[in-house]
């Protein structure tokens, strides 16, 4: 049952997640089309990554030939998800689209719209080489987190004519599927 202090308690989680993401840029119009490529190994070793990367996340290609564990750079909030997608591409599945927050060279949380998928296996068959295809959507998410907080800050004002039951608190069924913070 959620009530006025659990609302507002999410409201300042998500303006927090907005206030982490990397700020506004020109050039975000344009970021959203530039799609890298990435080849990893199973170790999470990068074998090769596109020279777009950075533009993106300001890294130089140079810097990832030294990255060990490229999931370690992801939110903490992200990283178990996306572990999980990631064996499963290990094992052999296609993982069409994935959405989790990495830093930038700036310290800034980025938002990445990426897909796994096997690229080459060993002679046992097991997959020693992944391929990610991955795509700047921070501009997108920085959206729909202002849309949330707008929503529930309009709830928050309507709630004690619009929705109070004698148990507490209703909240309508897009708001409250909305409430899981995996923004």
């Amino acid at each position: 049952m959620l009530d006025r202090a659990d609302l507002d308690r999410r409201i300042e989680a998500l303006q927090r997640t907005l206030d982490e993401l990397r700020p506004p840029r020109a050039s975000d119009r344009h970021l959203g089309s530039i799609v890298v490529t990435d080849l990893i190994d199973r170790c999470g070793h990068y074998l090769y990554i596109d020279p777009w990367a950075e533009e993106l996340l300001g890294f130089p290609p140079r810097y990832y030939e030294a990255e060990l564990d490229w999931l370690a750079f992801n939110h903490h909030d992200d990283q178990d998800h996306t572990r999980a997608l990631w064996r499963q591409a290990l094992g052999g599945r296609f993982c069409p689209v994935v959405y989790y927050r990495t830093d930038d060279s700036n310290g800034a949380w980025v938002w990445l719209e990426d897909s796994f998928r096997p690229r080459l296996a060993d002679h046992r068959g097991r997959v020693v080489v992944l391929e990610g295809r991955w795509r700047d959507v921070t501009p997108r998410k920085r959206l729909e987190i202002e849309a949330r907080i707008r929503e529930l800050e309009r709830f928050v004002g309507s709630a004690p004519s619009a929705a109070r039951h004698r148990f507490g608190l209703i909240l309508p069924f897009s708001i409250a599927e909305n409430l899981v913070l995996t923004s």
